[in-house]
């Protein structure tokens, strides 16, 4: 019967000893999670913090300008004022070889910017 009682008085304290450790454990697991938040939220102010400190481009405020100029450099070797084709009628300046020096065949000018930060145009 001693052996009973002695038993029955060391199984309490058995079980708070396994209760502490699992306590303490526990707590160790939600000082952890505890780090881990804060290191989160330490990292997302920081986030937040470089992103509103960016620097606008430097394009931010100018448009994208592009031209495109086709242009013709003529050296011819025969005349066009006395340029004519044997055998048929004159056509009086309508066909013939060009006209010596620059000219121009094709320009394109085009102008793009943001409009705002959901429409390019």
């Amino acid at each position: 019967m001693a052996l009973a009682v002695a038993a029955a008085l060391g199984l309490p304290h058995a079980a708070t000893a396994q209760t502490q450790d699992e306590l303490r454990a526990l707590r160790e697991q939600v000082r952890q999670l505890d780090k881990r938040v804060q290191d989160a939220e330490t990292t997302a102010q920081q986030a937040a913090v470089q992103a509103s400190s960016r620097p606008a481009s430097e394009s931010a405020m100018n448009p994208a300008v592009s031209v495109i100029l086709n242009g013709i450099y003529s050296n011819l070797s025969q005349d066009p004022n006395t340029f004519r084709i044997n055998g048929f009628v004159p056509t009086f300046g309508d066909v013939g070889p060009g006209v010596r020096g620059l000219s121009l065949g094709e320009s394109e000018f085009a102008i793009a910017a943001n409009i705002d930060h959901h429409f390019r145009g």
